[in-house]
Parts: structure tokens; C-alpha cells; sequence
């Protein structure tokens, strides 16, 4: 069926072939005849010819002057466009201005951000190196002084703990003495009292050996006496050292060698960074001197940007000219144009005029043209309609070719969906073994999922387990949260902190009222934050480190008494004082045995008891019930005593008295 097609369709288009030949002929003859038309109107159209002359010659005046305007124009925006190409470099200079000012103030903010950073930081550095300068003793660079610090409070620390443990033997010493002192001293008056028998045993005592005891006492005693003094010139001498260094190392503690070195690094970085922006700012003043700015600042920059700005508004206004040259050339070209074709036609119509000679020649030409018009017109007429033949017929047999190319494709499709069934039938048997090899395969994958499910059920359960654990494990997660919460609460810059300031201003009371009972030269006593004891005198306040051993203890002990009152609310049983009157004078102690009958004991109104182990005599009369240790050749023997007894005890005690 398709050869058979085929065959038609050749058949058609050698017909078809014929036909668009034969109309080509006529088509050929038909525009011939058209041509002589052209050439007899034309004949015909010379009795207007005069006057179509004497038109054109009128509108070619009118022509020729908007030509010459025209030409004006052009040369205007000429000139306009070449000042214009003079100045474009204006737009970009500016644009490019622009960003080298962002970037220049920029950097200019960067480096007023680190000037001023670093002379924060330089003057910081300066501050702690007139403090290491008074610590160290020489001027030295932030670096070398972090260093030296750090050695110089090492060494401090070192000196301090030696002179402390110096201290601590010297006052052991002295004690030791002082008790020998005062032992000695009671033995000798007791031996003085006793006339001519012995204190201790009772046996008769010659004279002899008493001045020779007595002596022997008094020497001792001169001995100790000068040692004591010594031990107290030394002792002196020692904590007027150790209040040195501790006053040092209380100026070097201020210091920290870390902090200045990360000071010094700090100062180093931001000094490279402010010099890298310079540096930066230096490599833009070439680049703005090409702009025209002579000097790299921000009001040069400005000025300069409104220079440019003046020259962008000019070349904008010279580049709108510009615009219009291509315009106008163009205008002026068709001006042109008009103007050659007015001239071609004036030429033609002259020549025209004078190739037929005289009027009446002229129109015996144009009678015998006038007999053959209408027949060219007929034959002039058809053009188009055998164009529009020649066309449909073209279209037919385009539109043949394209079925017979289409068949002929067919055909080769046809052949090739042979060998596609063929192709097919091999795939299908192939793809019978493959769906019967894939539905045993199915089979193992229906087991397989059953075992899938079986062990995610399991995991299942395992994962109800961990959940049940992981919510353990958030409310332990929670309870530990609230424990670090409370521990932070109660930490010593938490709780402990909060209520040691609102303790504060009682144990502050308390310690006036204690303080005052030792009638020191002060007039007042106060706490800090930390309950160091600062003293204020017509001085000012200052630290308790700068008063009198005496002082010191006085306060100790009121500071003590503050405290104990303060946390028990008024309710202490019983109060324990060891060796009380250590460093105090004579005036002193009298005062703290005032005082001791003033806070303590049934006539006390602060604390209903107070044990007291001294050497001091003098606490005695303070004293309700008087314990005496005395050392034997057995061991310690403890005897009870009242303060009137105790004047005639033995002498070698040591004394415990309570109230």
C-alpha cells in the first residue's frame, strides 16, 4: 500500500512540475508587459510634466534649507560630543573617589578606635609601672616589670614565712623567759616572806642560804630580765621588718605579673595594628593624588568630590547633546536622500522634456501610446494573479514532496518495528525467567520480613526500656541542676557572703561595746567586708596592722567577744582564753581584768563563765575559783584556791582560773 502511494505521489508531482514551468512562462510575458506599460504612462503623463517640475523645484528650495539647518545642528552637537569624550573621565574618577573615601574613613575610624584604645591601655601601663617602679626601685619597660614582680613577690612571700617563723621562736622564747620571770619572781618573794623556814618543805632555812637564794634569785632574774629585753628589741626589730615586707608585698599583691603581660601583648598587637592602618592610609595617598586630592584628609576629599561632581553635571549635560548626533545625522541623511531623489526626478523630467522636443510631438507620441494602454493594463493586471497561481502551486507541491518524504520515512519505520518484535519476543521469554526467579526471591523476602518484625517488636520493648530510663535520667539530670544551684547559693560568694554582710553591722556593735571596755587612744573601730578590723583616729581610718602589738590584742580579743555574741544571740555558756594578756602593758591588763569582771562571771552581765589559763598574777583578782597546777617529783598536782589563798601558794605553779 505504501509503494502503491508512493508511485501516486511521483506521478502527481512530475505533474505538478509541468504546470508551475508553463505558468512561469506566462508569468514572464505578463511582466514584460508590464514594463512597456510603465514606459507608455509614463508617455502619458507628460502633459503634467511642466508642472510637476515647477512643484519640484519649489519643494527642493524648501529641502535644500532645512538641509543647511540641519548641518548647523550637527556641527553644535559635534562639538558637544567631543568635550563631552574630553570630561568621561569625570564619571569615573568620581565613582572611584567615592569608594577611596569610604575606605579612607574607614580606616580613619579604625585608627582613632585603636589610637584611643591604646592610649587607654599606655595609660594603664603607665599607672602600674609608676606602682612597680616604687616596688621594684628602678623604671623598667612592662615586660621586664611582670618579671620582676613576679620574682620580688616570690621573694616576699619567702622573706615573710622566714621572718614569721623567726617570730613565732622569738615570742615562744620570750613567754618561755617571761614564765621564768615571773616564776622566780613569786619564789623569791615567797622566800622573802618566809623567814627562817623553807616555803616548800618547812625545814629550817639558815640566813645564809636565804641572802645566798635571794641572790642567786636576783641574779637570775637580771639575767632573764636582760634576755627578756633583748628578746623584745629583737621581736621588735623583727616585726618592724616583717611590717615591711608585708606592707610590700601588700603593694606588690596589687600587681599581677599575668595581667601585665597580657597588657604588654595587648599594647604590642594594637600598636602593629594601628601602625598596619597608617600604613594602609599611606598607600591611598598616591592613588588620591592621581584623583586630585592634594593632601589625604576628609576635607580635601569633599572638595575635590564636589569639583567632580560640577564636572559630571557638565559632561551629563554635554553627553544629552551628544545623544543627538546619531539623531540628527540620520535626519540629516534622509534630508539628503530627499534631496538626491528630488534632484534625479528634476533631472529625469528635463530630460524627459527635452528628449520629446516641442509640445505638439510630444502629445502626438502620447495619442499613439494611449491605443496600446489598455491592453498592457490587462495583460499588466494578471501579474499578481498568476503570482498568486505560481504560489498555490509551489505550496501543492511542497506539500506532495512532504508526503512522499514522509511515506519513504514510513517505509524505513516499518522495517524497523520488524526487528523491534523480534527483539521484543526474545525479552519477554527473558523476562518470564526473571519474574519466576523474582517470586521465589519474594518468597525468602515474606520470611525475612516476619523475622524483621519479631526483633522490631524487641527493639521496641528495649526502646520503651530506655525511654523509661532516659526520664530517670532527665529528673537526675534536674536534681543534679538543683544541687549545683543550692551550692552556688551557699558557696562563700553566695549565702555565706550575704549573711556575712548582714551580720556585719551587729558583730560592728559588738565590737565597739568590747573595745571600749580596753579605753583605747581610738575613736572608733569599724569592720570591712572581708571583717578585717579598720581603726579610726584623728587621722582617718586606717588598717588595724598599724597600731601597737597591745592594741592588736585588745582588739583580737573584742573582735572575738563581737563574734561569739553576734552568732550566739546572747546564749554562750561558757568562753575559753588562753594566756590573754600576752603583749599587753600593765595599763592594759588592769583594763582586761575590768573587763573580765564586767562580762563575765555571777557579777558579769555579757557571758555566764569564762576559763582562763595564764601566768599573769594580776587575772587573779578578775577570778572566782583559782586552779593551780604545780609540777612534782610524781607529776602534776591540780590544787583549789580562792584569790585571798593564793597569795601564800608555793611557788613553781602556773595558774587556771575560772569563772
Amino acid at each position: 500500500e505504501i509503494k502503491r502511494r508512493a508511485a501516486i505521489l511521483s506521478e502527481r508531482v512530475q505533474s505538478l512540475e509541468a504546470k508551475r514551468r508553463e505558468l512561469s512562462e506566462l508569468l514572464s510575458q505578463a511582466q514584460a508587459a508590464k514594463r512597456e506599460l510603465a514606459v507608455v504612462e509614463d508617455l502619458l503623463k507628460l502633459e503634467r510634466v511642466a508642472e510637476e517640475y515647477a512643484s519640484l523645484m519649489s519643494s527642493l528650495e524648501v529641502e535644500l534649507q532645512r538641509v543647511e539647518e540641519l548641518e548647523l545642528e550637527l556641527r553644535r552637537a559635534r562639538e558637544a560630543s567631543e568635550r563631552a569624550l574630553k570630561l568621561s573621565w569625570v564619571d569615573e574618577a568620581y565613582r572611584r573617589l567615592l569608594q577611596v573615601k569610604r575606605k579612607f574613613e574607614e580606616l580613619t575610624l579604625q585608627y582613632t578606635a585603636k589610637a584611643t584604645e591604646l592610649k587607654s591601655l599606655e595609660e594603664q601601663a603607665k599607672a602600674l609601672l609608676e606602682e612597680c617602679s616604687l616596688v621594684v626601685g628602678r623604671r623598667v619597660n612592662l615586660k621586664e616589670a611582670a618579671d620582676e614582680v613576679s620574682a620580688l613577690q616570690e621573694e616576699l612571700e619567702r622573706r615573710g614565712e622566714e621572718l614569721r617563723r623567726k617570730l613565732e621562736a622569738l615570742r615562744s622564747e620570750a613567754r618561755r623567759v617571761d614564765a621564768l620571770i615571773a616564776q622566780l619572781e613569786r619564789w623569791r618573794a615567797e622566800l622573802e616572806k618566809a623567814g627562817d623556814r623553807c616555803p616548800l618543805c618547812g625545814s629550817p632555812l639558815p640566813v645564809e642560804r636565804k641572802e645566798a637564794l635571794l641572790r642567786l634569785y636576783s641574779e637570775s632574774l637580771e639575767e632573764l630580765h636582760l634576755r627578756a629585753r633583748a628578746l623584745n628589741e629583737k621581736e621588735e626589730e623583727l616585726s618592724r621588718e616583717l611590717e615591711g615586707v608585708e606592707a610590700k608585698m601588700k603593694t606588690a599583691s596589687r600587681l599581677d605579673p599575668a595581667k601585665m603581660r597580657v597588657l604588654a601583648e595587648k599594647i604590642e598587637r594594637i600598636s602593629r595594628e594601628r601602625a598596619g592602618l597608617v600604613e594602609e592610609l599611606r598607600r591611598l595617598t598616591p592613588e588620591l593624588q592621581a584623583l586630585g586630592v592634594t593632601e589625604p584628609s576628609r576635607h580635601a576629599i569633599e572638595r575635590r568630590l564636589r569639583e567632580l561632581e560640577e564636572l559630571r553635571i557638565e559632561w551629563a549635560r554635554l553627553a544629552e547633546h551628544a545623544k543627538r548626533v546619531k539623531e540628527l545625522e540620520e535626519r540629516l541623511k534622509a534630508f539628503r536622500s530627499r534631496v538626491t531623489a528630488l534632484e534625479e526626478r528634476r533631472r529625469e523630467l528635463a530630460s524627459v522634456l527635452g528628449k520629446f522636443g516641442d509640445p505638439e510631438e510630444a502629445v502626438k507620441l502620447v495619442r499613439e501610446a494611449k491605443g496600446k494602454v489598455e491592453l498592457l493594463r490587462r495583460i499588466a493586471s494578471s501579474v499578481n494573479e498568476l503570482r498568486g497561481a505560481l504560489a498555490e502551486l509551489e505550496e501543492k507541491l511542497r506539500e506532495a514532496k512532504s508526503q512522499l518524504a514522509s511515506l519513504e520515512k514510513e517505509r524505513e519505520r516499518l522495517g524497523k518495528l520488524e526487528e523491534e518484535v523480534s527483539e521484543l519476543e526474545e525479552r519477554k521469554s527473558e523476562l518470564i525467567g526473571r519474574a519466576q526467579a523474582a517470586k521465589r526471591e519474594l518468597e525468602l523476602l515474606y520470611e525475612r520480613l516476619k523475622n524483621i518484625r519479631g526483633e522490631v517488636e524487641r527493639l521496641k520493648k528495649e526502646l520503651r526500656e530506655l525511654e523509661s530510663r532516659r526520664a530517670r535520667v532527665r529528673e537526675l539530670e534536674r536534681f543534679i541542676e538543683l544541687l549545683r544551684r543550692i551550692r552556688v547559693l551557699i558557696s562563700k560568694d553566695g549565702l555565706q557572703r550575704e549573711l556575712r554582710a548582714r551580720a556585719r553591722p551587729l558583730v560592728e556593735r559588738h565590737l565597739r561595746a568590747f573595745a571600749s571596755l580596753f579605753e583605747l587612744d581610738l575613736l572608733d573601730v569599724k569592720l570591712n567586708d572581708d571583717y578585717e578590723v579598720l581603726v579610726v583616729d584623728s587621722e582617718g581610718a586606717r588598717s588595724v596592722d598599724t597600731v601597737s602589738g597591745g592594741e592588736k590584742v585588745a582588739l583580737a580579743l573584742a573582735l572575738r567577744l563581737a563574734i561569739a555574741k553576734a552568732l550566739s544571740g546572747g546564749r554562750v555558756g561558757v568562753m575559753l582564753l588562753d594566756e590573754p594578756t600576752v603583749h599587753l602593758d600593765d595599763v592594759r591588763r588592769r583594763r582586761l581584768v575590768t573587763a573580765i569582771r564586767r562580762l563575765f562571771g555571777a557579777k558579769g552581765n555579757e557571758f555566764p563563765q569564762l576559763v582562763l589559763v595564764t601566768h599573769d598574777s594580776e587575772l587573779e583578782e578578775a577570778a572566782d575559783v583559782v586552779l593551780r597546777v604545780r609540777k612534782t617529783a610524781t607529776g602534776s598536782v591540780v590544787e583549789r584556791a580562792t584569790p585571798v589563798t593564793l597569795t601564800s601558794a608555793l611557788p613553781g605553779t602556773r595558774h587556771r582560773s575560772a569563772h
